[in-house]
């Protein structure tokens, strides 16, 4: 996805080239009060040594950094965003980035990342969650397969990271309206079905709305403001209705929302007669399964 507008990358020290020498006009004068017990002015010492020794001791600086990043996963995390967005933004085109995108796939996919996932000492962010974090931050972000994200969101309890990509590649999308494998459509159930998983209902109704007819926004209006019987009128009205050749025929994930609904409104309201009745007209097993349950018919159980 293009993504070339001003402000879009975080900001980063330049570079400075040293010489051998160390120019005087490069270093950076270290300051402490009175207050110091030694800690600190030893410090300040070691850091003027290695920063005008031979090389500015760049090497040992990065051995110290390598260190550290070992000790902590939050540094690690940061130097890790840090590093990619520098190496992402300073390839030469979109096309060398596209051309990455099946190896990250390929890594992410890689099955030994869940050795860890279940062990007794296992951390707290796993190697897909940090991969994830790391990719949101990319610009332009690049375009994953939706569905092996959404099975990571599952696998790896990444549903949190999955979602802040989605969204980020959705509004990348809709500032930058390319022709790409994905399109938005899907990406929006994808993003949908996030929610569903974290059990925001009402979110999920909004998406549902946003892409859906006017007859059909009537029905999830009704349905969110908790006008419980007006919206199962409204939805059986639409099913009814679906079939007419006066209307125009819904589509196919538009009618998934109507009986999916339908189905709920009438759980909310215990008429499991009706939900068992419809079960069996439309071949749905674990739905009637389920409403034999509940109706305590445990010949059909």
């Amino acid at each position: 996805v293009e993504d070339d507008q001003g402000g879009k990358f975080a900001s980063f020290m330049p570079l400075q080239n040293y010489d051998d020498a160390c120019a005087q006009d490069d270093m950076i004068e270290l300051r402490y009060g009175d207050f110091d017990d030694g800690v600190y002015s030893s410090f300040v010492e070691v850091i003027s040594t290695e920063r005008s020794g031979k090389f500015c001791g760049k090497g040992r600086c990065i051995a110290a950094v390598r260190e550290l990043i070992h000790g902590d996963s939050r540094t690690f995390q940061s130097l890790f965003e840090h590093c990619m967005q520098a190496a992402w933004h300073n390839l030469p085109s979109n096309a060398a980035r596209t051309s990455l995108i099946r190896p990250l796939e390929a890594l992410l996919a890689k099955p030994y990342h869940s050795q860890f996932t279940n062990a007794y000492n296992a951390p707290k962010v796993n190697a897909v969650q940090s991969m994830l974090r790391m990719l949101v931050k990319l610009r332009p972000i690049p375009v994953l397969d939706t569905f092996l994200l959404q099975s990571l969101s599952c696998d790896y309890n990444a549903i949190h990271e999955v979602l802040t990509y989605f969204e980020c590649e959705y509004d990348a999308l809709r500032r930058n309206p390319i022709d790409v494998d994905s399109s938005p459509f899907h990406l929006i159930k994808a993003i949908q079905r996030c929610y569903k998983a974290l059990g925001e209902r009402d979110v999920c109704a909004s998406i549902s709305s946003a892409i859906s007819s006017a007859q059909t926004k009537l029905a999830l209006s009704l349905d969110m403001y908790g006008f419980v019987n007006e919206s199962v009128d409204a939805y059986g009205t639409l099913i009814d209705g679906a079939g007419d050749e006066a209307n125009l025929l819904p589509s196919e994930d538009e009618l998934q929302i109507w009986e999916q609904r339908w189905v709920e409104s009438h759980k909310e309201m215990s008429q499991w007669s009706l939900i068992d009745e419809f079960a069996s007209s439309h071949g749905e097993a674990r739905l009637s399964l389920e409403a034999a349950w509940k109706t305590k018919n445990w010949e059909k159980v």
